[in-house]
């Protein structure tokens, strides 16, 4: 391969090899013996002017693409120069090249942004979600302590978005400062103008079709849609139980009592031979007795609604529910039930269930003392309570994870708490029971354990409560 060669304009050419095994000709005139000077292009030096370097790093700046301050910096520095004045001169000329700017990346935005209140019921968010056709839901929430309530309303018209506001927030919290809401036609119009002329709210409005302005609502809307559409899709007994337990908690750290009962008694519908959830629902009747008796005629005049006949119907009856007569017979009875479940279960139970189980029905017993219904109630009680309690049947039915058709509040109702009415304990013993716990503890079972909380707990206003629940529906 050294003696290769290659005819070229009728002349043999030898070949030559590169370093990587390449052919090369070699096609420098060998009669020049002059050295070729070779010319600095587009060169910065110290010596230099201002304008004389700007005009080369301009046009370096183009050659290359319309490259960043950064890039040709480091190649510049690469070549040997040390002058500081280039970084300043290709920040100036990045930021000056109409090209750049538009086609430049985004800057980054913040991750949050400044609070849009610093005090309760300053602004306070509003919009509507819609759950299925012709069906929405009124959703407000207070943008500084998360407070939400909502309605279902069955159009967008405006007049029917002003009572529900009016209804579910301002008979309750009062006006806010500031109404928060997208540029919907619902919201933009001169009824919600005119409603906040008279209680001296100002309305703030977000751009059009950007939801991110609103976020913080936005974001209550998808959990409040996905457990709703998640009550409406449940299929088995696992799906429900695990929705209604999501529920207990939610209306329990809100304060909504009616709901939270509505919950409870769903779950003793669904599963009616675990003894938990009946000891849930007369903890819940014993707090509600303990902590205010006295509020059934203040909070019914505040549920009630002065344009819907169905709404004040439906306040009414469960501010009938909530009655002291009602909630005492409500304790007795659950926790009847889950003395009989639990002397039941406990004959299958091994030893570390066992324990505690003998540990909550130590406690039911005491809340019986407690409530001290008369021998004529328990005996009616125990025996309406007592006619499912079929050994063979608690085996076959309502099973983890059996298909279901349909478990509410009505069921409840049927299958147990209307027996009980007209047994007519209420008549004989209702209004004249006196329980022995004016002051009495709280009894709390959470995940196998259980604690007493005293009654140096600060009372809570338990008609704000039904207040604050009949505004959520």
């Amino acid at each position: 391969m050294e003696n290769d060669s290659v005819v070229m304009f009728k002349q043999p050419v030898p070949l030559e090899l590169t370093s990587s095994g390449h052919y090369c000709v070699d096609i420098r005139d060998e009669n020049t013996t002059e050295s070729c000077n070779e010319n600095e292009v587009l060169m910065v030096t110290a010596e230099m002017s201002t304008k004389e370097k700007q005009k080369v790093l301009v046009k370096l700046h183009k050659q290359f693409g319309h490259a960043s301050a950064e890039r040709l910096l480091r190649l510049i520095q690469s070549s040997g120069n040390t002058d500081k004045q280039c970084a300043v001169i290709l920040q100036e000329i990045v930021r000056d090249c109409d090209i750049c700017q538009k086609y430049c990346k985004t800057k980054p935005r913040p991750a949050v942004g400044l609070p849009l209140a610093s005090e309760y019921n300053e602004t306070v968010a509003m919009d509507l979600h819609e759950l299925e056709p012709n069906v929405w839901y009124l959703h407000i929430i207070d943008h500084f302590t998360r407070f939400s309530a909502g309605s279902i309303v069955k159009t967008k018209k405006a007049a029917e978005i002003v009572n529900s506001f009016i209804h579910t927030w301002i008979s309750i919290h009062g006006a806010p400062r500031r109404l928060y809401t997208d540029n919907g036609g619902e919201f933009n119009n001169t009824d919600i103008r005119d409603m906040a002329e008279n209680f001296n709210i100002e309305v703030k409005t977000t751009a059009g079709y950007s939801p991110w302005s609103n976020g913080l609502l936005e974001r209550h809307n998808m959990t409040l849609t996905e457990i709703l559409l998640k009550s409406k899709d449940a299929s088995n007994t696992c799906h429900l139980t695990s929705l209604l337990l999501l529920k207990v908690s939610i209306y329990e750290q809100f304060g909504a009592v009616g709901s939270k009962m509505s919950s409870l008694q769903q779950l003793c519908s669904l599963l009616p031979f675990n003894p938990w959830h009946w000891f849930s629902l007369g903890q819940m009747c014993l707090q509600l007795l303990d902590r205010n008796r006295t509020t059934e005629s203040s909070s019914s005049e505040s549920c009630k609604s002065t344009d819907e006949q169905e709404d004040r119907e439906g306040h009414q009856e469960e501010t009938a529910e909530l009655s002291e007569d009602r909630v005492w017979l409500k304790a007795c009875t659950c926790f009847i039930r889950t003395r009989l479940l639990l002397r039941i279960l406990r004959q299958q139970q091994s030893s570390f269930v066992l324990q505690r189980s003998e540990r909550v029905l130590q406690m039911t017993e005491e809340a019986l003392q407690r409530l001290n219904p008369k021998q004529e109630t328990l005996q009616a009680l125990t025996e309406v309570m007592s006619e499912d309690l079929i050994p063979e049947k608690m085996r076959e039915d309502y099973q983890d994870g059996e298909s279901l058709t349909s478990v509410s509040l009505h069921s409840f109702r049927q299958r147990w708490w209307n027996k009980i009415l007209l047994t007519g304990v209420l008549e004989t013993d209702g209004q004249q029971h006196e329980t022995q716990y004016p002051h009495a503890a709280v009894l709390t079972v959470y995940k196998g354990e259980h604690r007493q909380e005293g009654s140096e707990e600060p009372a809570e206003d338990v008609s704000d409560k039904q207040h604050s629940e009949c505004g959520r529906h």
